[in-house]
């Protein structure tokens, strides 16, 4: 059975930017996504990458809208643009504005620039701290008079920001309802069938079946 490493290193090999159902990974733990985004992002844009480059894979956290702008939690974006000598901190948090492209299942895209929060590409679970969570929304309703009145995280730009984990590879509920030509499937420590049925059945040409 293939590793990790050399599953990663087939998926940079024929990652397509310009197609987001071309492929994805699906494993059971934060922990085996992380070592698969990892590697994978080593391959693509080196070592020395940063946190996020330009050409970017992510996956939506929680659902957002802005506008007439709507994003699903679950959705794959890529970064078009951002430059993160703009980072801006709030109450230890970091966020910086980007240019993402979405797209969506008839293939249609849309760009969208908005403020994305880094730090849940930080944490494993890709979940913020409650009790950061809780001081940095005290201190947006501190700040924001029309947020503090609305309580609409559209109304401010950084409790609105756009929530972000790396997205070559998933689980297996983020990846419900979705389908790929290939599908890249960590089955390590795996024995639940039904979770077994619902990542198998997301690939709609290939499975390729790695461990740790």
């Amino acid at each position: 059975m293939p590793h990790v490493w050399s599953a990663a290193k087939d998926y940079a090999r024929q990652f397509d930017p310009n197609n987001f159902d071309k492929s994805v990974a699906i494993g059971r733990s934060h922990k085996s996504n992380k070592m698969f985004n990892d590697e994978v992002r080593k391959s693509i844009f080196g070592t020395s990458a940063a946190l996020i480059e330009d050409g970017d894979l992510l996956i939506v956290l929680q659902n957002w809208h802005r506008g007439d702008k709507v994003l699903y939690n679950g959705d794959h974006i890529l970064i078009e643009e951002i430059d993160l000598r703009k980072i801006e901190e709030v109450r230890g948090l970091k966020f910086v504005p980007a240019k993402i492209r979405s797209q969506s299942l008839d293939g249609s895209v849309e760009v969208i620039e908005d403020y994305l929060l880094l730090d849940t590409l930080l944490y494993e679970d890709s979940k913020i701290p409650l009790a950061i969570e809780n001081e940095f929304r005290a201190e947006r309703f501190r700040k924001n008079k029309v947020f503090a009145s609305s309580g609409n995280p559209e109304d401010d730009r950084y409790v609105g920001a756009i929530r972000i984990g790396y997205g070559y590879a998933i689980t297996c509920q983020k990846a419900q309802g979705g389908e790929w030509d290939k599908v890249y499937l960590n089955v390590f420590g795996v024995q639940d069938k039904k979770w077994l049925y619902t990542a198998v059945t997301r690939a709609k040409q290939e499975l390729n079946v790695y461990g740790i």
